[in-house]
């Protein structure tokens, strides 16, 4: 193979920063008399930081985060001593992935906006998560023009993610909007409406352990709450699940989706 042709095949391979790349790493190669192993080494070095860098830039770019606010922009001395103490925790995204909610209350113009923003934005730069910045105001509009044109398809991994309000999905199918649950694709309306009905009966019995259950923590004087074993409970968990195939009709409706441009969150 001709010295020519090595970019035309490296390029062919996906790998268009190594083919831009490689003869000016050839050259201080052998101006510094490098060994194969770090020659290697620097290419591949090269390539994976250039498409991290691509893939945050590509992220960052889709979630509409606010430019300029960054954790280097928040007044730490203003922070409460709670999240101040929590930060490092939330920086490792742990609770992204658990799928935990986290809720920020405050008096407005106290910096609520800026912080998650910085923080989402630390989050797609250090661990290259997904983040989708919107306001109410944003989401409500996309809703009523999707309801509308009656053209909007919500793509959803389970039903009760979408709400766990008999009145919301009733309101919903009645306006014309369809979605399709993964987990059910030929579910009827019937089907629908029964599984959002246990979803809000879900809801409120949650609601209701909770509540019970931090009047207990209240009345005893506990302080702290929450497991204390934490970390080995997530350990059990994470070992003893189990991946599980799609099944072939969901694999067929991920690639018609995949084909036709559409989101799978």
């Amino acid at each position: 193979m001709s010295a020519a042709a090595l970019p035309i095949l490296l390029r062919s391979l996906g790998l268009t920063t190594l083919a831009r790349e490689h003869d000016a790493a050839l050259a201080r190669a052998e101006a510094e008399d490098w060994g194969y192993a770090r020659f290697l080494r620097h290419l591949v070095e090269t390539e994976a930081n250039e498409r991290l860098r691509r893939r945050v830039e590509r992220l960052l770019k889709e979630s509409h985060l606010p430019a300029g606010k960054t954790l280097a922009s928040v007044d730490h001395a203003r922070l409460p001593d709670k999240v101040r103490r929590q930060l490092p925790t939330l920086l490792t995204g742990e609770f992204i992935r658990r799928g935990d909610n986290l809720l920020c209350f405050g008096l407005p113009g106290r910096g609520k906006t800026l912080f998650l923003a910085a923080l989402c934005r630390e989050l797609v730069q250090q661990h290259q998560l997904p983040i989708l910045y919107t306001t109410a105001h944003r989401l409500v509009t996309e809703l009523l023009i999707a309801k509308r044109d009656l053209k909007l398809e919500r793509l959803i991994a389970k039903l009760d993610r979408l709400a766990r309000d008999v009145h919301f999905i009733s309101g919903l199918m009645k306006s014309g909007v369809d979605f399709v649950a993964v987990d059910m694709p030929h579910a009827n309306k019937l089907t629908v409406h029964i599984l959002a009905a246990v979803a809000e009966h879900e809801r409120e019995m949650i609601s209701a352990r909770t509540k019970a259950a931090l009047a207990e923590v209240k009345r005893r004087g506990q302080k702290r709450l929450g497991n204390p074993r934490w970390q080995d409970s997530i350990a059990k968990a994470r070992a003893a699940r189990h991946p599980v195939a799609p099944a072939p009709e969901v694999l067929r409706m991920m690639q018609q989706g995949r084909i036709q441009g559409r989101s799978f969150r």
